[in-house]
């Protein structure tokens, strides 16, 4: 009985205790929103631009630190837009390359058929691996493979003799061509989306930086009002008695 009350001790529970993170897209537009109305309520407030303006803000100053904000705003907005038009890429990338995908891999079965007694023309139609094993290389086979059949000699008569015509297989050259200047859009969009971050975490920083030492200054400013000290979001804790 004693082994058993031990193991029920050492007993993991079932379902672990899960931490709230504090970071992400909700605590960023809240930061940026407590920054808003800090330096808004301080250009408002008589009372408290008269204190800060002895540290060195004032209107111009405190504006400068507004405009920042509206930088790191302006910058977020461009980074969600360039990551929404990447995901719209990347879908257009993956409805095109099925279709292309689908129609070469018709087309390369027929030419297995069309050229199976002709060794020297059959070789030119060995399946490229799937789409998704190695895009790069998947595309130049098939850039390749029509190639191949506008080309040489005999090719496009065997499609032919197989209820395969020229048009259909026109529409499927041009299908791949869309296919690769979609992903030449969507590699473009990659770089802006990494560039577009890069800036927001730049002028993130500076803003932050900017906002740390007026937090710091407001506090020695307002250090005798609590209430001015909340009016830019800054609590303290009230002393007990």
């Amino acid at each position: 009985m004693k082994l058993k009350k031990n193991q029920e001790e050492t007993k993991e529970p079932s379902k672990p205790i899960k931490l709230r993170k504090k970071t992400g897209k909700y605590s960023y537009s809240k930061k940026m929103l407590q920054i808003r109305m800090a330096l808004e309520n301080s250009i408002e407030d008589g009372e408290i631009m008269t204190r800060i303006e002895r540290y060195g803000y004032d209107e111009t100053t405190l504006r400068i630190g507004l405009k920042m904000l509206e930088g790191v705003e302006s910058l977020s907005i461009s980074q969600h837009n360039t990551q929404v038009s990447k995901e719209e890429a990347s879908r257009k990338k993956t409805e095109l390359g099925k279709t292309a995908e689908k129609m070469l891999s018709r087309f390369l079965k027929t030419g297995r058929l069309a050229f199976e007694n002709d060794p020297g023309k059959l070789i030119l139609f060995k399946s490229p691996g799937r789409r998704r094993w190695n895009f790069a290389v998947w595309l130049e086979h098939a850039k390749l493979f029509y190639t191949n059949v506008f080309n040489i000699p005999g090719i496009l008569e065997g499609f032919m003799r197989l209820d395969v015509s020229r048009e259909e297989l026109e529409t499927g050259k041009n299908k791949l061509l869309e296919l690769e200047n979609q992903s030449s859009i969507q590699s473009g969009l990659n770089g802006d989306k990494q560039v577009a971050r890069d800036q927001k975490k730049i002028a993130l920083t500076e803003l932050m930086k900017w906002w740390a030492e007026y937090r710091k200054i407001s506090r020695i400013a307002l250090k005798d009002s609590p209430q001015l000290l909340e009016k830019l979001g800054i609590i303290v804790p009230s002393q007990r008695i």
